[in-house]
């Protein structure tokens, strides 16, 4: 989302100073003339673009000040919700229950918060900061798409380490096969 974010103020930086020409009194009157002339004129300034351009460059600079903005929010709400310890959904569900909470006369509080701190660090880890920007190269425990009967983790991912009460617990799971599901669907109908 960051680097969304980055391309999206370069573009509005390239495409600012051609927007601004446009709504000068240099540009309709180059416009004017380019008209008259029915050729394309050198340009009077190096960013001014041509009349046959400024459908393109005000499309640009606005859909990249608009994304820009989007993606700005978007991040900004999810960096909320990573400092104060929720997902969207429990942030729906707290809000719910803080509004309960006010009407009540009690005060809410989220007990997943550990503070800001460290739920950062439970989201991103404790060492610097400023690698959270940077991508994972961690491989995922488990493989994208679950294959029937087969173990679906990855054969060199690091496994979580066990604590001894759980190790000894162990439960397998078994696929049942497929015409105990359909049986009784055929008897329905």
């Amino acid at each position: 989302m960051i680097y969304i974010f980055l391309g999206m103020v370069y573009g509005t930086a390239l495409t600012l100073q051609p927007f601004l020409y446009l709504h000068t009194d240099e540009f309709r009157t180059h416009s004017r003339e380019e008209r008259a002339a029915r050729d394309r004129l050198p340009r009077p300034y190096p960013m001014m673009p041509h009349r046959d351009e400024k459908m393109l460059v005000s499309l640009a600079f606005m859909l990249c000040l608009a994304v820009g903005i989007a993606v700005a929010i978007l991040g900004g709400f999810h960096v909320y919700l990573v400092l104060t310890g929720q997902t969207t959904i429990e942030f729906h569900a707290n809000w719910a229950a803080q509004r309960r909470a006010r009407k009540e006369g009690h005060k809410f509080k989220n007990p997943y918060n550990q503070g800001w701190r460290k739920n950062w660090q439970q989201v991103y880890g404790t060492t610097h900061w400023w690698l959270a920007f940077w991508p994972s190269t961690r491989q995922p425990e488990f493989l994208p798409v679950p294959v029937p009967g087969k173990d679906t983790r990855r054969r060199n991912a690091v496994r979580p380490q066990r604590s001894e009460s759980l190790a000894s617990f162990e439960v397998e799971l078994s696929e049942p096969p497929i015409e105990s599901f359909v049986e009784p669907l055929i008897q329905q109908v």
